[in-house]
């Protein structure tokens, strides 16, 4: 997956400095992800689209190893991660009680196979 990631990035010192997040923080993104989605699907997806939106802010990033960098890539997990929720939350799709009963369906079915 890392190669994905660095496909999306310029230059080497770009491509380097993600090399260094991902190594870093990666389980650390990964952990929270889990804890906060309680699904360990949803939280890959979370983790990768973090890592997305941390190709955004490299420029911003002067140092790897550093609480403020540190602090800035929980936040953007986070961020990430609650937007999910959110849009899931919202999605009609995942809920049951928004699906129209299908009664007399299955009937309809067998009706035309005898």
């Amino acid at each position: 997956m890392l190669a994905f990631y660095l496909s999306l990035l310029d230059t080497e010192e770009e491509k380097t400095k993600f090399t260094q997040l991902y190594e870093k923080y990666g389980r650390l993104m990964k952990y929270i992800a889990r804890l906060r989605m309680k699904d360990d699907y949803l939280a890959e997806d979370a983790m990768h689209n973090a890592f997305i939106k941390l190709t955004r802010y490299l420029n911003t990033i002067d140092e790897v190893d550093c609480h403020k960098t540190k602090r800035f890539v929980v936040l953007v997990t986070e961020s990430v991660i609650t937007d999910m929720q959110r849009k899931n939350k919202h999605d009609p799709r995942d809920s049951y009680e928004e699906l129209e009963p299908t009664v007399g369906y299955e009937a309809d079915m067998l009706d035309g196979v005898a």
